[in-house]
């Protein structure tokens, strides 16, 4: 986790070498503005022990857990507000779906193929 967002690198033990190359992604921390008291993000705060991302899609806030996925394809995923002037807006908390697209796992099937 970094100030601006977090590093992302992969590595597995049948790898030759230990070199990780690590990928800086984005999160949006201040549109949990309006919302620090907001009972859904503590509590992903509290569950994700601070590794989380916060994105915007269309005039939502969605908080996701960096600890299962990678990229832009995260297994849990919530939203947690709407976007306002100037803070965001609580709203009840509603798990969303994740939908992959073709090609997601290109990378890693290459890998575990040993390409």
């Amino acid at each position: 986790m970094t100030p601006d967002g977090y590093a992302e690198g992969w590595y597995s033990l049948l790898d030759s070498g230990r070199a990780i190359d690590f990928t800086h992604r984005d999160s949006a921390a201040e549109l949990l503005s309006g919302l620090e008291s907001h009972w859904p993000v503590t509590r992903l705060q509290w569950f994700t022990k601070g590794f989380y991302r916060v994105a915007r899609q269309g005039e939502s806030v969605i908080m996701q857990d960096l600890r299962m996925g990678g990229g832009d394809y995260y297994v849990f995923q919530f939203k947690v507000g709407e976007t306002g002037n100037p803070h965001s807006i609580p709203t009840a908390s509603v798990q969303l779906p994740v939908i992959l697209e073709e090609g997601t796992f290109t990378e890693l099937w290459s890998r575990l193929k040993g390409h």
